[in-house]
């Protein structure tokens, strides 16, 4: 450790305990390593403060020593977000910031801390009767609000509500210099988070940023009323064209809260989790219909209904209601494939003129790659989804490998216990992630954007000159010595 000696270490105790000042190398090398696989440098020190204070004192302590300063939730990345991009870094394990402030019921916004999970926020929500609009990833058991923040995110709620974004009203940030900010009409000094514009959108600036603009230290989001009554439907359909045509057409009605799409081989992972009607389905389709009374929830479902119907045939609905009664409890779904695989996803949101040639374009690679996919005995799944109008396709490489202490201890004991032994599997892995980086690339040809950019989708250098220099101009105003998050976004 290079920071030892400087003292360092002690000054970091003195602020929030000597027990929440990690030294240790396997501890630094957990909590400084994500999914991808990608090695990176390896923290000097993780700490983890319990308040907004405690991260401001904390970031002045590193800031006024020259070190880097990274984020961490969750810790549930796939693009290298908290990798630190230079030597010598302090990370900030930020989960004990995981109280929920307020539900005002009459201004309709709850304000939690940063390290909440969404499972958190979604029952102390649904407590009170309400929930966010978007309300969560499905490793929302894990994934902390300020991380998906940070990262941007959809799923639960995103057809009618759009994304994570879409769901701020406001931020309390602490910048480089650690000072402490807020945003929107919570920067008023004798106002209330209850609306994000007040004057410029500043709360934007800190929202998809990956960690890079300032540490979020709390969050304010807005509620709206838990539905009274909820409608599945599903649907199996002949092609994946079709699947996405009807979920996009579906999506522009505003009546379904989720709409998605499995391809074979989520249904035949799903068949083997009970749903057995879903066995030979080649693509279906899934819908969430809410409403505020049961008549209400029934006629959009209805309607939903007679759009769907022109594209397939209705089959039993009970996945997509499955998926409502336990959100969060999919994370084994998330992290691996039915078989013990490592799962390593990417993604691309593009306009719903741009789907069929996405859908083309992954599949024509797919194809020119089959026979290396085969002789790795690599498994690829197309999960598509629609977020308000736009379509979000996410193709994932699946190949057996060393699954990792986090990985194993995210899932059930027994799971965990059957799939430990997994050897590594390096020569797979490096086509693999070869495979996801070049299907990567082509998105980004076709215009798509991302969610979790981190530092792994290359959003500098396929950014307008002009755009990138504005957005170095603010990085630079903000954090004028690089501190905060290094090499995130690429700038």
């Amino acid at each position: 450790m290079t920071m030892t000696a400087s003292g360092i270490v002690d000054a970091l105790g003195g602020v929030v305990g000597s027990d929440r000042v990690l030294t240790g190398e396997a501890e630094r090398a957990y909590f400084s390593t994500d999914l991808s696989f990608v090695p990176g440098e390896i923290a000097d020190v993780v700490v983890q403060p319990g308040s907004a204070e405690e991260v401001a004192a904390v970031v002045r302590i590193a800031a006024e020593a020259g070190l880097p300063v990274v984020p961490r939730g969750g810790g549930m990345s796939y693009t290298h977000t908290f990798l630190t991009g230079k030597p010598g870094a302090v990370l900030l394990d930020l989960r004990r910031l995981n109280r929920v402030v307020e539900i005002n019921a009459e201004d309709m916004v709850m304000t939690v801390e940063a390290g909440a999970t969404w499972e958190q926020v979604y029952l102390a929500a649904s407590e009170q009767g309400f929930r966010t609009p978007y309300w969560g990833p499905l490793s929302g058991r894990y994934a902390t609000v300020g991380g998906t923040i940070s990262n941007n995110s959809v799923f639960f709620g995103s057809t009618r509500y759009g994304s994570t974004a879409d769901a701020v009203r406001g931020l309390e940030v602490v910048l480089a210099d650690g000072s402490i900010v807020r945003t929107g009409s919570w920067a008023h000094r004798n106002g209330t988070p209850f609306t994000r514009y007040y004057g410029p959108d500043l709360t934007g600036m800190f929202i998809a940023d990956t960690g890079s603009m300032g540490i979020k230290t709390k969050a304010a989001l807005r509620l709206v009323n838990m539905p009274a009554a909820s409608v599945g439907l599903a649907f199996s359909v002949p092609s994946f064209d079709a699947s996405n045509e009807c979920i996009l057409e579906v999506a522009r009605t505003e009546l379904a809260t989720e709409a998605y799409g499995f391809d074979p081989l989520y249904n035949d992972v799903f068949a083997d989790l009970g749903f057995a009607f879903l066995k030979g389905v080649e693509w279906s389709v899934f819908f969430a219909i809410d409403g505020a009374d049961d008549d209400i929830a029934e006629a959009a479902a209805n309607h939903v209904r007679s759009i769907a119907s022109n594209y397939g045939t209705e089959i039993d609905p009970t996945v997509a209601m499955a998926v409502r009664a336990d959100p969060f409890g999919a994370v084994r779904s998330v992290l691996m494939g039915p078989n013990g695989e490592v799962w390593m996803p990417l993604h691309g949101i593009f306009p719903r003129s741009k789907a069929k040639q996405a859908a083309d374009a992954c599949r024509a690679f797919l194809d020119q790659n089959a026979a290396t996919i085969e002789q790795h005995g690599i498994k690829i799944s197309l999960l598509t989804l629609a977020s308000g109008t736009d379509f979000v396709f996410e193709p994932s490489f699946y190949w057996l490998d060393d699954l990792g202490q986090f990985r194993l201890e995210r899932i059930e004991p027994e799971w965990a216990e059957k799939w430990k032994t997994i050897p590594a599997n390096p020569e797979t892995r490096e086509v693999g992630l070869r495979l996801r980086k070049e299907l990567a690339a082509i998105f980004d040809e076709l215009g798509c954007i991302h969610l979790q950019i981190g530092k792994y989708y290359d959003f500098a250098g396929n950014i307008e000159p002009t755009t990138r220099a504005a957005l170095q101009a603010v990085k630079g105003a903000l954090d004028p010595n690089g501190v905060i998050n290094p090499g995130s976004l690429g700038i």
